[in-house]
This record gives structure tokens, sequence and C-alpha cells, in this order.
């Protein structure tokens, strides 16, 4: 199996009014930017229910505009994994490898281990429940610090109690490594909805 893959995203940011100042403007659009880059997964399907694969993914990150040190990088990601069905009502896959993304000085260069794993279990053919685990280096948003270390898991459980109404809940933590500014952040959120 080879799948060839190139993304572009762009994201656009505008400038607005400070809630608490109305008359004092927020630069946001400095976080403006373009990220694109090419991926490349080579697999082997062991049997009908596993893929064996490596993968690699290259980036760069280009802003509208600097405001202080230039903030534009490229990076990469190298990776194994498995993709396999324990059983009927179970997927799992799971990737690990190493990543890096480069910054100019005066900001630090982030890397370390990459990983991405994810599972769905069906409960029952009504009730899925799902889970994910990642770890990868973003963009700060920051003119203070360049990319953080990204560590998110998220667990969700959806029941469809009628043909028309679907009911969620989900949990995630987050842990951001703040590499310029030697700092971490947490943070957890508790979701619950229903589909109609």
């Amino acid at each position: 199996v080879i799948v060839p893959s190139f993304t572009v995203d762009r994201l656009a940011y505008h400038d607005n009014f400070e809630a608490a100042a109305p008359t004092v403007v927020r630069p946001e659009s400095s976080r403006s930017l373009v990220r694109y880059g090419p991926t490349m997964l080579l697999g082997y399907t062991v049997s009908l229910d596993t893929l064996v694969y490596v993968g690699g993914d290259y980036n760069w990150r280009n802003y509208d505009r600097d405001v202080g040190p230039t903030r534009d990088s490229h990076g990469y990601a190298i990776y194994g994994g498995v993709r396999f069905r324990p059983s009927r009502l179970t997927r799992l896959d799971v990737a690990l490898g190493w990543q890096r993304q480069d910054y100019r000085l005066p900001y630090r260069t982030p890397d370390g281990l990459y990983f991405n794993a994810s599972a769905d279990w069906s409960v029952t053919p009504l009730t899925l429940v799902s889970f994910d685990l990642t770890r990868d280096i973003s963009e700060s948003g920051s003119l203070l610090s360049g990319g953080i270390v990204r560590t998110r898991a998220n667990l969700g459980v959806r029941h469809e109690l009628l043909r028309t109404l679907r009911l969620e809940a989900d949990v995630s933590l987050r842990n951001y490594r703040i590499e310029d500014l030697a700092r971490s952040v947490r943070r957890a959120n508790l979701g619950l909805g229903a589909n109609y």
C-alpha cells in the first residue's frame, strides 16, 4: 500500500477589539499563516484485518507578516505503526515515532516523541466508545514563543437513543509544553450533547 498526499491549510485571523476596552485593537492578524507539505505512507497488509506501515510528514509554516522575529518554520515527523481489528467490534490504530520543528533564533526548536493512537469499540450496535491519544508540535499563537508540544487525550461515547436522536459525552485532557517559556499548561474539558 502506497499513499502519497499533499495538504495546504490556510489559517486567517482578523484584528478585533478588546471586550474590556472597545477602543483598543487586538492585532490578531499577525497569527495568520499557511501550512503545507507532503505526506507519504508505505504499508503492508499482513491479513485482511492488519496493516503494518511506516510514514513521514514534512511541513512548512509561513506567516503572512512578522511582528518581531520571524516565526516561519519547517519540520518533520517519521513514524511506524499498525492498524488492526482485534475483533469484529473493535478497531485500533497505533503509530510511534519522532518529530522536530525548526525555528529561527531566538525561538527554540521543539522535538521529541511522536505518537498517534485511536481506538473504537462498538459496545452494542447502538453504542460506540472511542479513544484518541496524540502528541504533536503546534504553533503557540504568541509572539513570545514559536512552537508548543501538544499532548491530547479524548474519550467519547456515542449512543443512538432513537433513529433520530443521538446522545454524546466527551472527556478530554490537554497538556501544552511551551518551549520558549519553559512552562506547561494543562486543561480538562467535559462535554455533553445531543443530535436530533
